[in-house]
């Protein structure tokens, strides 16, 4: 019978032993495993309600973004029919195309020359022209109505019409003409 007491004892204690072991595998893993996973789990739940939050207000101002598009369409159609300002000065094409507006006008002496160093601007850069020329007042007139529909931006910052030293009606024009472009 003591063999059977101790056996008993024994057992009891082993009991208790595993209970003990297998509390302690059970706290391990709630302090180990679980809860650290469980606070992650959490996180993730309230990031992707974050997420959805931020979803559904992006998607709100995207639903508007067609009608944004339509608008710089249309900004784009009205800003072709504006004069240009290129990228550089291009007094080639300028020089070019006063020439054959002189020529369409029947000017004659017609002379350009820079009047000035380039002025930079803030957004812009201005470079001075002068131009002097003769013809009859109406060809003249024409001319300036021609130059003021040229694509390029320009502004005429004085004008001078002289009569010309023949009796033949014509007049003398000293124009200063500033050209602008964008250095970029």
């Amino acid at each position: 019978m003591g063999s059977l007491k101790s056996q008993i004892h024994w057992c009891g204690r082993m009991q208790i032993g595993l209970l003990a072991v297998v509390l302690a595998v059970a706290a391990t893993f709630y302090f180990g495993c679980y809860r650290p996973e469980d606070a992650r789990l959490r996180q993730l739940s309230f990031d992707i309600a974050g997420a959805r939050r931020d979803l559904g207000m992006s998607s709100a101002r995207a639903q508007g973004l067609p009608a944004v598009v339509a608008d710089i369409a249309h900004l784009r159609a009205e800003l072709a029919d504006f004069k240009r300002l290129p990228r550089n000065l291009e007094l080639g094409e300028f020089v070019t195309e006063i020439t054959e507006l002189s020529r369409e006008a029947n000017l004659q002496k017609l002379e350009y020359s820079l009047s000035g160093a380039p002025q930079p601007g803030e957004h812009y850069t201005v470079q001075p022209v002068t131009l002097k020329f003769e013809g009859d007042f109406l060809n003249v007139f024409t001319f300036l109505q021609r130059a003021e529909e040229m694509q390029r931006l320009t502004r005429v910052s004085s004008i001078a019409i002289h009569d010309s030293d023949s009796n033949s009606g014509d007049v003398q024009v000293d124009l200063s003409m500033d050209l602008y472009f964008s250095e970029g």
